[in-house]
């Protein structure tokens, strides 16, 4: 995930140092690909998050059952 977010970043760098000029009103293909990347970048790191919490919860349950 670390190295997409990378990429990501790197992208935006790449492209605000070359200057690319905007098209009139309608969304590009390359400002749709960067939303998709960032939606996709959200939902990988709110499936880790929920995970961990899940994790730690079962966990904090298994040392109080062996602590009883």
């Amino acid at each position: 995930m670390l190295f997409i977010l990378i990429l990501f970043v790197a992208k935006l760098v790449i492209k605000g140092v070359a200057g690319e000029p905007t098209t009139g009103v309608h969304a590009g293909a390359d400002l749709v690909t960067s939303l998709f990347m960032v939606f996709g970048i959200g939902l990988f790191g709110v499936q880790r998050l929920e995970m961990a919490i899940r994790a730690t919860r079962l966990l904090n349950e298994a040392r109080a059952a062996k602590a009883a």
